[in-house]
């Protein structure tokens, strides 16, 4: 199987956009931690702490039930999925529109299309 230098030029784009992808989707699941582990707000009495991971959707929560020291935890591997599909999607519309308008390629694509 010969790969063309155009498909060869979109599979690379399309794996550098889905590294950055992760990257970015690890970035914000740790900064949505560090929201929880450092609040904005103080804690009332009535309130408990709690640990929430995940933009837009929450996908990882931990808290303390009444009379427990330990945890509790759950997953919601739905929301997971929306949140790493959002990002990857956000990701590639962004880069490729950022190649589109921005980055000049060291290919001219059209003459690479026989």
């Amino acid at each position: 199987m010969v790969v063309r230098p155009r498909e060869q030029f979109w599979i690379k784009q399309i794996l550098l956009s889905t590294t950055l992808s992760a990257l970015i989707f690890f970035s914000v699941s740790f900064l949505t931690y560090l929201r929880n582990i450092i609040p904005f707000h103080y804690l009332g009495k009535d309130e408990w702490y709690h640990v929430e991971i995940g933009f837009p959707i929450t996908f990882y929560s931990e808290f303390f039930l009444d009379g427990n020291r330990s945890p509790n935890a759950g997953w919601d591997e739905h929301a997971l999925l929306i949140d790493i599909l959002a990002t990857w999607l956000t990701t590639l519309l962004g880069y490729l529109l950022f190649l589109k308008y921005y980055k000049k390629t060291k290919y001219n694509l059209d003459k690479h299309d026989a």
